[in-house]
């Protein structure tokens, strides 16, 4: 061990088995450079390594069994490029991130407590109206063999003030709109009633009968003689 196509990182254990006959030395390389059989993999560059091991007798025989194997000591880097750290968010958002690094093989986006598997993503809609009014935390967190790193943001969402404020400007908007209505009206509804007053008025210099009152009754005597 390792296998063959195996991650390392770190210190690196490097096992093995040599059988035959009058063996005379034993040598461990990495790219052609000696190590030992338990060696530093930081001291060499992330990526593909070939591991060899060399094996000769005192007849000056050497036979050589290779493989190679993968240094990778190196997390992926995270940034969450939307929204910025204090933004004000209500409504459905777009959180917008970047991921690099070799053989990243998970990228999880958390809103508090809440996990996205957002692996191969580069960005996440998401409706803030289920969060509470308040301060919230977005973190983005990318792995691979070496490690994880993440990048994380607070934010702010104020949804139900937001629809507290459009409901009280929606009853503005009818309150004025049921006064310019209704003032038209109660002008014309005015005039009406100014035009019957003065027509009972002018009823009433000529000695008509007024609109509210009952004719006189004739008298049921008799006239005596």
């Amino acid at each position: 061990s390792p296998s063959t196509g195996a991650f390392v990182k770190g210190m690196v254990t490097v096992n093995y088995v040599v059988s035959g006959d009058y063996i005379k030395n034993v040598t461990l390389m990495l790219d052609n450079k000696t190590i030992n059989s338990t060696f530093n993999s930081q001291n060499f560059a992330d990526g593909s390594h070939v591991l060899k091991l060399l094996v000769t007798n005192e007849a000056g025989t050497t036979n050589t069994t290779s493989e190679y194997i993968y240094v990778l000591n190196t997390p992926p880097s995270v940034s969450i490029t939307s929204p910025s750290s204090n933004a004000k968010l209500n409504g459905t958002v777009t959180i917008s991130f970047s991921v690099s690094g070799d053989h990243v093989n998970s990228v999880w986006l958390y809103i508090d407590s809440m996990g996205f598997n957002v692996t191969g993503m580069t960005s996440y809609t998401f409706n803030t109206t289920g969060l509470p009014d308040g301060n919230h935390t977005i973190k983005v967190v990318a792995s691979n063999f070496a490690g994880s790193s993440s990048s994380t943001v607070t934010i702010t969402t104020n949804n139900q003030a937001l629809a507290s404020a459009k409901e009280q400007n929606l009853i503005g908007n009818m309150v004025a709109q049921a006064y310019y209505i209704g003032l038209p009206i109660g002008l014309v509804v005015g005039l009406l009633i100014g035009v019957a007053i003065g027509y009972v008025l002018k009823g009433r210099k000529k000695g008509g009968v007024k609109p509210w009152q009952e004719p006189p009754k004739e008298s049921t005597e008799e006239k005596k003689e």
